[in-house]
């Protein structure tokens, strides 16, 4: 979810922190329930003005493990990268159900819900699961994640 964040003994630095995931609906025993899945496992996206003293000031945490670095430089995954995930993301940085149908063409259109304006980013339909598989950029590669989506 996204969280404003101010590091208390640091008050010149603050990070808007990101963690994506996907609504999903999931049959066990019958029973449909819906759940939440992080998009991309082990990933905190934080946005910030000065990532030298986010690092700094990190360095020392626990459970953060390190922070993403190609040759001795920080990696950035740029807004124009990640663009389609915080559209789609609701205020916590979930993204929900949305509902779709085909045409005669066999065509998928979107109606309603996060998935709408995006129906050339849908790679494929999993109609039995009632999921769209998603092309997303993130960190200089595509990945393709399934989305749950209503059949109408």
């Amino acid at each position: 979810r996204r969280i404003e964040i101010e590091l208390e003994d640091h008050p010149d630095v603050s990070a808007a922190l990101l963690i994506p995931k996907r609504e999903l609906e999931e049959r066990k025993g019958g029973v449909v329930r819906k759940v939440q899945r992080v998009m991309f496992p082990g990933y905190v996206l934080a946005g910030t003005e000065d990532i030298i003293k986010l690092f700094q000031i990190t360095y020392r945490v626990d459970d953060l493990l390190k922070i993403l670095r190609h040759e001795g430089v920080f990696r950035e995954i740029r807004l124009d990268e990640i663009s389609q995930i915080v559209y789609m993301a609701d205020g916590d940085g979930v993204i929900g159900i949305s509902d779709m149908e085909f045409d005669e063409g066999n065509h998928v259109h979107v109606l309603a819900g996060p998935l709408k304006g995006y129906d050339g980013w849908i790679t494929k339909v999993d109609r039995r699961k009632q999921r769209a598989k998603v092309r997303f950029a993130f960190d200089g590669l595509w990945r393709e994640i399934w989305l749950s989506v209503r059949l109408l």
